[in-house]
């Protein structure tokens, strides 16, 4: 798990070798690298315009009057765009050319202290009863501006699109965002829609898209309670009924559905009982189920269910999101949790967004949906949603006039979308091969399990068939699972090697922040303030929960920031500190210490990064395995293919060295040359097999 060192350094640790992709070229990290915009100083916000003085009431206003209101919005933001005298960056013409990186925004940069105090959750604000038991709770500063700051680090790592937690209202003050209280804000302990703007455009000058992601499963209020309490009983047949009532294409209804008492600050435009499922909280075991009730019940508490069925609803909410689209040019939306929302929300979401989006010069508009489930349900909104077909409630919104000008159904709208003429989302999260590659590269598992995965895996080949598998994302990291190298903190190859992977697998490589700094979610011992309350946060720290410790897999990645855990880099281990930050934060000299560029897991990454852009075969390219390991780790090879271009990966998951002798090769080429080393080649001895002379890995 060793990797090669740049260009004049030693090359011994070579780990993870690419032969022979014939179209990299030498000059494209320099330009790449160099495609900076001028001019990153501050800029004059405008005032504010909203799009009406007054927002509707569901419930006292009436839907058609929301249903106006949120048009109009779409309409208020395309003339915005057009006074600032902007321009909207098209689409990739295929989105598996693109590499992705997610950003949990409070945690990646403090751009703006004097937003750190707005919008806090109730503990943090009311100081913890002076224990700081919860701060990794807490929110912690990171914002736009923070990441606005550091886009042209981005740039030098060769990322190509970034992927932003959710930034609308979070009403109670969530550091995560996905408790989204009002689709119409940003929260302003993110910033303000100037600065989702200006964040944007800046990306844009630099060659980065921006995938937004939105919570449309639910929406949060702790204080709208039930008029009763649900019981167990009650709640699993409320939820079987709904259920039965959608599959038939019936109003979904249930006696056992419960009103809601909507409190005053509730969001005005859904203040509607239609406009929930009512069917109660779920428990932990339902949400991670595939029952009716992980569909219509509760998300969790206070996240209320929304019945995203309902014809009305999908239309505000393809509004409110059509809006980010007008006012900010963002590229994509990331659809959280779509597990738990109905498929014909998610046909018709899709559908509607990709046709909006290319009516502003945005043809291939991407929107990928997190499925956490099997693959037969994930088919139910991939794609061609196969699965769905049965769902008469699908099939008579597949039918139904969208346009009522034009008298086209949503079918059609889909029919004239050239890009991707499909009802589902664009993509999903590969979950299974990403789990298999994890357990793979910290040898978990054999090599042969990646290769079985794409040769006979029913999961592969149900997503397969339903759109393109080169647009699905490939994760190692996300906010939801731990480092890859939690087991091994010190060892640096782990996340080399990781990285490695990502930029050569199948699939859209998604680099979860910090992977590229050593990140590994650890406390570092002696790193906790002295006013934490002693022993406040060991069962945190030691992992001692029954479940997985979330908090751990989202640590601050800025000086100031108040749960600054460990990395495998000395010199960001070096930073790790738990407890409340200085006032004033010292502002540090020199370079941004999280940001090194100088040690090895960066600069693997970002030369694979270059590689990978520039390899279309890396980017779209056929998986062949050409060797693998059944039971122990140790050498695996395989190549990727596109057209008349192909490149062969060898890779060593063992803690000892290899020597390549021959492999079982059929390229067209009788001479293969390392991509990075032409004077090391590889030549054929016979018909399908290839000499490597020794090589060492």
């Amino acid at each position: 798990m060793k990797f090669s060192e740049l260009e004049g350094l030693n090359s011994v640790n070579l780990k993870m070798n690419f032969w022979f992709c014939a179209s990299w070229p030498r000059y494209s990290l320099l330009v790449v690298a160099l495609a900076v915009a001028p001019g990153l100083g501050g800029s004059v916000r405008p005032p504010p315009v909203n799009a009406s003085s007054v927002v509707p009431d569901a419930t006292l206003d009436g839907i058609p009057a929301v249903m106006e209101w949120s048009e109009q919005r779409v309409h208020l933001a395309e003339r915005r765009f057009l006074d600032r005298n902007a321009h909207r960056l098209p689409s990739p013409a295929h989105w598996s050319s693109e590499i992705v990186y997610q950003i949990v925004v409070d945690r990646f940069n403090d751009g703006d202290p004097t937003n750190n105090s707005i919008n806090l959750p109730a503990h943090q604000a009311e100081g913890d009863q002076g224990s700081f038991r919860h701060i990794s709770e807490y929110r912690h500063g990171g914002d736009l501006r923070g990441v606005i700051q550091r886009l042209d680090y981005l740039v030098d790592l060769g990322i190509s699109t970034i992927w932003l937690t959710p930034i609308l209202m979070n009403g109670d003050g969530d550091y995560h965002g996905y408790c989204v209280s009002d689709f119409t804000k940003i929260d302003p302990g993110f910033g303000h829609p100037e600065d989702l703007v200006e964040l944007v455009k800046r990306a844009h000058q630099r060659g980065i898209r921006v995938i937004l992601d939105i919570v449309v499963n639910h929406v949060c209020d702790r204080q709208t309670k039930y008029a009763s309490f649900h019981s167990p009983i009650g709640h699993s047949s409320c939820a079987f009924d709904l259920e039965r009532a959608y599959q038939i294409g019936a109003p979904l209804y249930s006696e056992r559905q419960i009103a809601l008492d909507f409190s005053d600050k509730f969001f005005r435009p859904l203040r509607s009982q239609r406009f929930f499922h009512r069917c109660g909280p779920n428990t932990v075991q339902d949400m991670e189920a595939n029952r009716p009730a992980s569909r219509f019940g509760d998300f969790l508490y206070p996240m209320l269910d929304l019945n995203t069925s309902d014809t009305d609803l999908q239309t505000i909410l393809v509004n409110l999101m059509k809006y980010w689209i007008a006012e900010a040019d963002v590229d994509g939306f990331r659809l959280d949790a779509a597990k738990h929302i109905s498929p014909s929300f998610t046909g018709y979401f899709s559908s509607m967004i990709r046709d909006y989006a290319a009516s502003l010069g945005k043809d291939n508009f991407f929107i990928v949906a997190e499925v956490a489930a099997d693959s037969v349900t994930i088919t139910r909104h991939l794609g061609k949603m196969s699965r769905s077909n049965s769902d008469r409630s699908w099939r008579l919104r597949l039918g139904s006039v969208v346009n009522p000008n034009t008298s086209d159904t949503l079918a059609d709208v889909v029919s004239r979308h050239v890009r991707f003429p499909l009802t589902g989302s664009n993509a999903v999260y590969d979950f299974a091969h990403s789990g298999i590659a994890r357990d793979v590269l910290t040898n978990k598992r054999p090599s042969g399990a990646l290769e079985h995965y794409f040769l006979a895996d029913s999961y592969y080949r149900h997503l397969s068939d339903q759109t393109d598998s080169s647009l699905n994302f490939t994760v190692l990291e996300i906010h939801d699972w731990p480092r890859l190298n939690e087991s091994t903190p010190d060892d640096q190859r782990i996340s080399q090697f990781g990285l490695s992977y990502l930029a050569t697998a199948p699939g859209i490589p998604v680099i979860y922040y910090g992977m590229e700094q050593g990140f590994n979610g650890l406390c570092r011992s002696g790193s906790i303030s002295s006013l934490v309350t002693p022993n406040v946060l060991d069962q945190e720290c030691s992992k001692k929960s029954e479940s997985w410790v979330h908090s751990l897999f989202r640590q601050d990645m800025f000086v100031g920031g108040m749960f600054r855990l460990g990395s495998s880099i000395p010199s960001v281990n070096s930073l790790a500190f738990i407890g409340p930050p200085p006032n004033p934060i010292p502002t540090p000299g020199g370079p941004d210490p999280y940001l090194r560029r100088d040690h090895q897991i960066y600069l693997t990454s970002r030369r694979l990064n270059y590689l990978r852009r520039s390899c279309v075969a890396l980017q779209r390219g056929d998986i062949s395995w050409v060797k693998t390991e059944s039971k122990n780790p140790g050498l695996f090879a395989f190549s990727r293919k596109y057209q008349d271009q192909e490149i062969l990966i060898l890779a060593n998951n063992s803690d000892r060295e290899v020597q390549v002798a021959e492999l079982p090769v059929k390229f067209a080429s009788r001479t293969l040359s390392h991509v990075e080393d032409s004077t090391i080649q590889a030549r054929q001895v016979s018909p399908g097999y290839f000499s490597f002379g020794g090589f060492r890995l």
